[in-house]
């Protein structure tokens, strides 16, 4: 098969992207994936980035699910395209928006572990995992996302987001701890005790989950590391 006309095709569509044109971009970049390209590695990336832009064209649109279709399918077949960490970040924050949180979580965190700082995403990356985690009702596991991001990417534009959604989260569990304390019935003796004790159950929950937090990070680090030593024994194999 001749590579000139789907070069010709797939770059029509990407001038008519870069002005704008969302129908007349979409259209080609349909037209090439229809030419039945074969596989390998002369036309693999022209198809590849023709899903990855489709999957743009609709998440710009914020047809959510479409544009999951478009990211899941750059995911699931062309994973040595270039374009392939990108990709996996997009799903996954994607797929938080389209109201599939615990899948936008699960990408998004095999996207941290396996390319970390490689595709320079790592703090968007935490910041719709931080979503997804105050999405599930999971403050706990929100807000030590949200302050990875202000502590880890001090020059992240996310970080005005990240401080104030912190802060949002903050004053929801202050709420919620004053709410179960028991408002003593009117004439009878107060019970301090009891309160303290629902305090120091509170306290301890939140310990708990601190703690599980710490691990997961924990872990995610040492996949990071063995992704690398991989990366490396790969290149002196070379």
């Amino acid at each position: 098969m001749d590579i000139g006309p789907v070069r010709k095709t797939y770059l029509e569509a990407i001038s008519y992207f870069t002005h704008k044109d969302l129908k007349s971009a979409a259209l080609g970049f349909n037209r090439v994936i229809k030419m039945g390209l074969p596989r390998g590695p002369l036309f693999d990336p022209y198809a590849a980035k023709s899903y990855y832009f489709l999957g743009d064209i609709e998440f710009i649109r914020q047809d959510y699910a479409l544009a999951v279709l478009y990211y899941e399918k750059v995911a699931g077949a062309y994973y040595n395209e270039d374009i392939y960490p990108r990709d996996i970040y997009k799903l996954g924050r994607t797929l938080v928006l389209s109201g599939r949180a615990g899948e936008g979580i699960s990408v998004l965190e095999d996207y941290i572990a396996r390319y970390g700082e490689m595709d320079m995403q790592s703090d968007h990356a935490y910041y719709w995992m931080a979503r997804a985690y105050a999405k599930k009702g999971d403050n706990c596991r929100a807000e030590a996302d949200y302050s990875i991001i202000l502590s880890n990417y001090i020059k992240s534009p996310l970080t005005f987001e990240a401080r104030n959604s912190l802060s949002a989260l903050e004053q929801q569990d202050m709420q919620a701890s004053k709410s179960m304390v028991k408002i003593v019935p009117a004439g009878a003796a107060a019970d301090s005790s009891g309160a303290d004790r629902v305090k120091e159950k509170a306290m301890l929950a939140r310990m708990s989950k601190l703690l599980e937090i710490k691990q997961k990070l924990l872990e995610i680090k040492a996949a990071r590391v063995d992704e690398l030593a991989r990366l490396k024994e790969q290149d002196w194999g070379e």
